[in-house]
């Protein structure tokens, strides 16, 4: 256990002189100047890691939830124009769990992932309205698919993703934004798929495949759908609360997706009362509390939760608190994080 730990504080280490050089030689880093990043290594405890019991209200659960996962974010960033705050970015994430909960699905146990890199541009205050307090901002990404998700079950090629951001900053110690974002997701399926070439039975022999000749589920050789639909588009709306006093900061986020389908669907006899035809939709909700310290101008810290849920029960009766979890008890839909953060 002690080689999880040691490697993303290494990391951490070795960014941390970096950052203090980087800042203290601005005007002389010749071939490096433009070029900057920030580095994030977090620590997060699920809620089920302080409860014995699970309450889920969607199915009586495992009472083993004991959840914790550890990442490291790496985001190098080029300056291209310093005039019209246009950069350009990379952003690499790895996590794996120290403890695994009972619902689990990874093939190792606390086994490092890799999530889709993300390539992307921003251009910061491209519009300022001094007397509304008033700016807005924009970015551009490219997702590639180089997470296991996206390799192996959602045959993603590439995800592209357009954003902007409106910003109201009356004072310099409060905020307020929201961002809308729209990305469109390139899959080679519509269906997420499985791999079953390198499925073996007993005898090491090749497992058979569980489709049909000549099947709609057999999409390629040693292919087969698995029924679940792709995505194909992502709406986001996000409204953000921010404070700052002196080196502490208190932030509040609610980030709301909006996720459609491939395909569409027709109603039939055979359909529930409750169905809807058109487009396959599913919506889920994030809800943020962060409280940060600087400790000097490029390391700060941060304790903070994210609770991540559908927005209403799974009753459709009721509406769920977006800041804190009250409704899906120890299924760990809720975290607890602890950030340090390098900025140079």
């Amino acid at each position: 256990m002690k080689a999880r730990f040691l490697l993303p504080s290494l990391v951490l280490l070795m960014a941390l002189p970096t950052v203090t050089a980087a800042a203290d030689d601005d005007d002389d880093r010749g071939v490096l100047a433009g070029f900057g990043g920030t580095v994030i290594y977090e620590n997060s405890l699920g809620r089920g890691t302080f409860s014995s019991t699970a309450t889920s209200d969607i199915v009586e659960s495992d009472p083993d939830f004991a959840l914790w996962n550890m990442s490291l974010s790496i985001r190098p960033n080029f300056t291209i124009s310093k005039i019209n705050k246009l950069k350009a970015h990379l952003r690499l994430d790895l996590n794996t769990n120290v403890i695994e909960d009972s619902t689990s699905t990874n093939r190792v146990p606390h086994d490092v992932q890799l999530g889709d890199v993300r390539l992307y541009v921003t251009w910061g205050d491209f519009l300022k309205i001094d007397p509304a307090f008033l700016s807005f901002s924009g970015s551009a990404t490219l997702y590639l698919p180089t997470s296991l998700l996206a390799r192996n079950l959602t045959n993603l090629i590439l995800s592209s993703r357009l954003a902007i951001t409106t910003k109201f900053a009356p004072t310099d110690w409060v905020s307020f934004s929201y961002n809308f974002g729209a990305k469109k997701n390139f899959n080679k399926f519509e269906n997420m798929t499985v791999d079953f070439g390198t499925f073996v039975d007993q005898n090491g022999l090749p497992a058979g495949l569980p489709t049909r000749a000549g099947g709609a589920e057999a999409v390629a050789e040693l292919t087969a759908a698995t029924g679940v639909i792709n995505t194909e588009w992502v709406l986001n709306h996000s409204l953000s609360l921010g404070f700052s006093y002196a080196k502490f900061s208190l932030g509040f986020d609610w980030v709301y997706y909006q996720l459609f389908k491939y395909g569409s669907f027709d109603k039939d006899a055979n359909s529930s009362p409750h169905a809807v035809a058109g487009t396959g939709y599913n919506d889920i909700m994030y809800g943020y509390i962060d409280l940060g310290y600087s400790i000097t101008d490029n390391l700060s810290i941060a304790l903070g939760t994210v609770t991540e849920q559908t927005p209403k029960t799974s009753d459709n009766q009721d509406f769920r608190f977006p800041f804190w979890d009250t409704t899906n008890g120890s299924d760990n839909r809720q975290t607890f994080y602890f950030d340090v953060t390098g900025t140079f």
